[in-house]
Formats: structure tokens, sequence, C-alpha cells
């Protein structure tokens, strides 16, 4: 069906269903007149009694037939209309990654709807106080979303530790990443068994889309690993655009004449040209006003959300809406239109072979051969950068970055030139393993500790780079033992020149008369920490990704026991250095998560836990330092600041022990202390800004003013002391069904460390 036949389709449906709403709130009004006189001509000829029976009969009725028939909006949804448990939802997801260009398009367009996000097209003008993106924007989210399958721009553990960087309030104590992970979790389960809740459509799509990337991820399931689900841009704007949707606002949604007609231009328009730019930005974090204790979440489904982040009821969450949890909303919101400012290459990633069982300690090495393809597809990237250009509002919205500096979307030809210069950093995530690990030998990188090499071109816009990894052997000969599965998923990020750090660009204005001559930090409207938090991660969501996973099959020793589960660490570390004349303020949060197992040793008093994962490092740190003289004919004041930020991830294994101690009587106590061995010593590269300005005493003694900048590259070491705590558990028995705990410390660096664990014991038989 052509676009504008299934838009009529979809018009003339709504309105059939409109008039079935009101046929039906009139037929119930005819009801009520009917009984009612029907009661009144009662109540004449027949007794009290009759009337009181009748009347309970018609309640009880009433009742079963709300149970039966809800209540339904008077402007329904119409993708949630009838559907139940997220089928919708799914739907939508099928015509967003299989469907065509615009079949996708309109997928994208539809599931914004569900948001509360407003599409503008051709003239319109935003209506105040709504989220919405623009032409160019949609191209990108649709380019974007349907590599769903390999892509995505941030994991979900990721999410979480931009969200602690920028100062979220945690439930304390909680690892931050397993608290998103189970609030993730129970946000989709309430919008499951209630889909038409308000607010449910966003939970339900995002669940739709997480049983579509590879490896598929159920939000449902109780362990899943939070680093293992990938949000693409539209899902990290429909997260961030359900905590707008749930604002008391009612200009949150589009009204009855939008929805039937499509988005129209509004009457008021704003000329100004860099307002365009701050409505296209928002302000969520201020936009209620008045007292910020007000400021409450009308939407059930994320008051359920956010209740299980913060750990915190609803009259105290009250009091951080306003201050504290919208100001990050909004932060995350404007690093995502930033991003979006720029057009992701194409990634994919093959692996081969697709599946393999390990070798047998006897048998010969095997090899998984990688290889990434990037490039652009001039089509859809012409339409994006011509959207820049031929809509009316988002042509305004360039012209004010490009007053300001801010480097804007290129076109192809200069694209093709950058080739040559892009790079593929690569890393492995492993369950059940180790069952891979990159060769040195066999490889040829750029940087040895981020395992990053040069991209080869094959055309004029495209490239390819190749990765070997050798698979692990068994421990055991002719494949003896118990046999399990494995994944070992690989992810190629593509480095490219552009788009640069925008902390080159931000911290031209944060000091000095810099900040004074420029009106972009009103336009941004953060503070400087927020800022600091967006520049720090703007590389990570500008940089394109693809994954692909192979399956593995093994076998271990036999065992009477054997537990199969995962550890946790998150830690983070805040420092700040007085210097004269200024302070250098350094913040590093790491993550780390293993997959292990136990296996049951000799009589059963201990456990050796074999496991690897994956250790995620974020730096950043401030450096502000103002100087000052004499000089001829006046006073010389040099201003010097310096932001550089830093993320690496590197593999690392655990090999420890578990103790147990006790008896039947007593109860037992499991104990154990974990240590970690990495492959590389905890460097992270780091993009550094140096930022001058001086004032006064230059040339020739005359006071001026001057600016400059330089970029560097340098490579900081970092390691979070971990120390090995005794993390313990009691049971009842010798061998539970599950193994759990977890403890949080700090250690003489300030530096707080939450570990967390958890095992399922695989045999249901007990000792």
């Amino acid at each position: 069906m052509s676009e504008w036949k299934e838009k009529l389709a979809r018009r003339l449906w709504l309105v059939v269903k409109l008039i079935g709403i009101y046929m039906y709130h009139l037929v119930l009004s005819t009801i009520w007149l009917i009984l009612k006189y029907f009661f009144i001509w009662l109540w004449r000829i027949v007794r009290k009694k009759t009337v009181a029976i009748t009347l309970l009969t018609v309640l009880i009725g009433g009742m079963a037939l709300h149970a039966i028939f809800p209540r339904i909006d008077l402007v329904p949804n119409l993708l949630t209309f009838g559907k139940n448990g997220g089928e919708a939802q799914q739907k939508t997801v099928d015509r967003l990654l299989e469907g065509s260009w615009e079949e996708q398009q309109e997928a994208v367009r539809d599931s914004l709807a569900g948001a509360g996000i407003a599409v503008l097209k051709g003239d319109a003008d935003p209506k105040p106080g709504t989220l919405f993106v623009i032409p160019p924007e949609l191209t990108l989210l649709t380019a974007d979303a349907s590599r769903k399958a390999s892509g995505g721009h941030l994991s979900l553990d990721e999410v979480a530790d931009l969200f602690q960087q920028a100062g979220f309030p945690f439930a304390e104590g909680r690892d931050p990443a397993l608290t998103m992970q189970s609030a993730i979790r129970k946000w989709v389960l309430a919008a499951q068994e209630k889909p038409k809740l308000e607010g449910s459509y966003v939970p339900l799509f995002l669940q739709a889309m997480a049983q579509r990337q590879v490896p598929a991820v159920d939000l449902t399931a109780e362990d899943w690993d939070p680093a293992d689900y990938r949000l693409t841009h539209i899902e990290f704007e429909m997260f961030l655009g359900a905590f707008i949707q749930a604002l008391p606002s009612e200009s949150r949604t589009a009204g009855l004449w939008e929805r039937l007609l499509g988005e129209k231009a509004y009457a008021e328009e704003n000329t100004a040209v860099c307002s365009n730019l701050k409505s296209w930005l928002g302000d969520w974090g201020t936009r209620q006003g008045g007292d910020a204790g007000a400021v409450k979440f009308t939407v059930e489904s994320i008051g359920i959300l956010v209740a299980e982040l913060t750990g915190k009821g609803v009259e105290v969450l009250s009091q951080l809406v306003a201050g504290v949890i919208l100001p990050i909303i909004s932060m995350a919101l404007k690093l995502l239109k930033l991003a979006m400012l720029y057009w992701s290459v194409d990634v994919t990633l093959e692996a081969t072979p697709g599946e393999l069982h390990r070798p047998a300690s006897n048998e010969a090495g095997s090899e998984i051969a990688y290889l990434a393809k990037v490039g652009v597809n001039e089509a859809k990237y012409k339409a994006y950068v011509d959207g820049w250009s031929n809509t009316p509002l988002a042509k305004k919205i360039k012209d004010c970055l490009s007053t300001f500096g801010f480097p804007v979307p290129s076109d192809t030809g200069e694209l093709a030139a950058d080739v040559d210069r892009w790079s593929v950093e690569w890393n492995l995530f492993q369950d059940g393993g180790p069952h891979a690990t990159i060769g040195q030998s066999k490889n040829k990188f750029e940087l040895l500790g981020q395992l990053q090499m040069k991209v080869n071109r094959t055309s004029d816009i495209a490239g390819e780079a190749k990765l070997i990894a050798d698979v692990a052997k068994e421990q055991v000969k002719d494949h003896d033992g118990e046999e399990r599965t494995g994944t070992v998923v690989a992810r190629a990020q593509v480095e490219t020149s552009a788009p640069p750090a925008i902390g080159t660009f931000l911290n031209a204005y944060k000091v000095g008369e810099g900040a004074a001559k420029s009106g972009i930090m009103d336009l941004l409207a953060l503070t400087d920490t927020l800022l600091d938090v967006l520049a720090g991660w703007y590389q990570e969501m500008v940089t394109p990704e693809a994954y692909v996973r192979t399956q593995v099959a093994y076998h271990v020793p036999k065992s009477d026991y054997a537990y199969k589960g995962w550890i946790s660490m998150a830690s983070e570390r805040n420092e700040k250095e007085t210097l004269p004349g200024g302070e250098k303020k350094t913040r590093v949060t790491a993550h780390a998560r293993m997959e292990a197992e136990l296996v049951v040793l000799g009589d059963g008093q201990q456990f050796e836990i074999r496991g690897v994962g994956m250790m995620k490092l974020s730096g950043q740190f401030n450096l502000f330092n103002q100087t000052g003289g004499d000089c001829t004919n006046g006073k010389l004041t040099q201003t010097q600041s310096s932001y550089g930020t830093g993320r690496h991830s590197s593999d690392i294994t655990i090999n420890s022990r578990m103790t147990r101690t006790g008896s039947d009587a007593k109860g037992y106590t499991f104990a154990f202390r974990p240590i970690f061995q990495s492959r590389t010593s905890g460097q992270y590269d780091v993009r550094t800004v140096y930022h001058t300005q001086m004032n006064g005493c230059m040339n020739g003694g005359k006071p001026s003013y001057a600016s400059y900048q330089r970029e560097e590259r340098d490579t900081h070491p970092y390691s979070p002391v971990l120390i090995p705590l005794e993390l313990t558990m009691e049971a009842d028995r010798p061998f539970p069904k599950t193994i759990s705990g977890g403890r949080t410390s700090t250690n003489e660096r300030g530096e707080t460390i939450i570990w967390t664990y958890k095992f399922d014991r695989l045999e249901s038989a007990e000792k």
C-alpha cells in the first residue's frame, strides 16, 4: 500500500473508532435514562424491598461489565487501542526492521507518538513545551533503528554510568547498573500486566526491540546482564521521553485535531533564529517552574520505574523530580540531540564460523575470523543532509549552530576523504568462557592497549577491518565430561575523524571573555557538572558500532554439583586537587561483570570459581588555572583550562576459591574473596583539550585579548583498588539452590566499591 493510502486508511479507521466511542457513551446515556424512569415507575407499584434487590442486581451487573469492558479513552492511542501485552509494539518493530524505507519511517513516527514525541513536517513549528524531532532526525533515527539486530550506541550499564556521573539519586548501596536492570524489568512487567495503562507504550516497545537484537534480551527475565542490552537512538530518546510524558503538563501529547490531520504549523511563530535552537534542545529541568516540591510524575508506570531506581517513596520522589531528576533527563536529551547532528556510518560485522565446538585438549586449535565492513549509504545520507537545508526549522537550527562555530553536517565527499583515517576498536564479551582470545601475533593493532586497527579502504566511501580470535581448548580430552553452551559476542567500534570532541567547543565558552560573548551556555542551560558529563559522553554517543554472536559448545569435567552465575563490581572515585590559582577535579567510574561457574572440589567443602568478563573504565578530569602578573602598560591575566575524557574496556578473568563451613545442625557459611586478572593494566585513551585565554600586555605591550586551544591524545593509567574483601552468605543446607550476596566498602582513596554476586545450582538433586 502506498504511503498516502496507508495514512488515509489510518485516519479513517480512527474516525470509525471515535464514532464507536461516541455511540458507546450515547447508548450508556440512553440506558441510564430508561433505568431512571423504570425505577420511578417501579417505586410507585412495588415495595421498597423489590427496588433494593433490583438496584443491587444492576450494581453487580454493572461492575461485571466494567471489568469486561474497561474505560475507553476519548482519544485512544492508534497503536494500543484494543491491543494487549505489547502485540502492537511487536508489529511496529516488525515494520521498523523488515519494511520498506517508507514503512520504516512511518513505524518510527508511530513509536515516537507512543512516547508523546511529535515529528514535525515541512514548515511546521513546534508547539510550546513539547518534545519533538525534525525531518533530518527522523531520517537518522530510522536508519539507526533499522540496524537494531547488530547495532546500538549505549548499553544499559553505560546508561547507568551516565546517570551516576550526572548525580542521579540511585538507591543507596546498590550497583547502579543492576538497579537500572531491575527497574527496567519491573517497568516492563507492569506494562505487560496493564498494557492500556497510560505510559505503558514505551516499556513494551523497549521489550519488543530488545528481543530483536542479537543476542536477544528478555527484559522481563531476572538475571540478564545490563551490558547485553544495547539501546539505539530511538530507544534512548523514548526512554528519556517517558519521563517528560509523565510530567503534569497538558502540552506533552498531541491533541485530537493533530491526531486526525497530522502535524501543522502553529499560529504563534517565533522568528528569532536561536529561540528555535533552544526549543529544539529543550529545558525540561526548569519548564515547570515554581516550587520544586510540587512537581510529581502523573503517570503510574514511570512512578514504578523511578521508585525502583531511587528506592524512595512517592512523597520523597516529588522533592527530587524538579531539582535532581529532570535536569539529568534534560542533559541526556541534549546529549542525544547534539549526537544526532552527525550521521553515523554504517557498520556490519560478520563472524566465521557462526557456531563452533571448542577443541578438546588433545585436538588442534581453531579460530574465529571477524570482518567489519564500514561505509555510507549515499541515498539516506543525502536525505539527511538535505533535511537540514530544506526544512525551514532545521535550517534555522543549523544556522544558529553555525553562528556559535559548532560544526554542522557535511557532504559525502568530505566523508570519503576521511576513510583512510578511520579505525576499528575490537572487544569480545563472553558468557561461560573464556572461549576465545584475541591473538596479538595474528592481528596488526595501532594501539595495543585498545586493540585498535586501521580501516582498509575498499571503495570511495567504504572500508573494512579483519580480526582473528583464537578459540580456547577444553580442559578435558576427547570431549569427555558434561556439555555446556555459551556465547562469544564481538564488538567493532568505528572511530572517525568527525565529529570533533565537543569538549573543544564547550571549553571555549566556559571561562573568561568567551563566556561573556556567547549565549551558548544560556541555550544549553546546564550546570558545569552536567556540561562536563555531556562532553564526556558525547564521543560515546556518536561512535558507530556493531555486534555479532558466535554460539559455542564445550565440555567441562564431571561434577556432582555445579553452579552458574555472575559477579558484579561497581566503583566510583572523585578527587579534587588544589593548585596555585585553581584546582583539578577527577572522576573515574568502573564497572565489571563476570559470567562464572562454581565447580565442587574434593569433599564438597570448596568450590572453584572460574569465569570471564569485561571491565569498563570511564574517566574524566577538569583543570582550571589562572595566573597574573605585571608588564608594560598594565596587567597580564592568563586563564588555562583543560578537559580530558576517556573510556576503555578490558577483558578480565576470575579464578578464586569459595569455602563452605558449618553443619546441618548449625547451618552453613559460604565465603570467597574475588580475585581478578586483567589483560591490560587499566589504561584508557584520553582526548584532552587545552584552552588558553590571555588578557592584556600582548602585541608590543598593548592590552589585548587572545584565545587559543590545542588538542592531544594521551593514555592515562588507572586501576581501581579492588581489595579482595570476603563475601559471605548463610544457608541451611550444603548445596542451596542459590548462592548470592553483596557488600559495599570504601578504600583508603575514598573509592566506593559495590560487590554483588549470584549463582544458581544447575543440578536439581541435593547431596
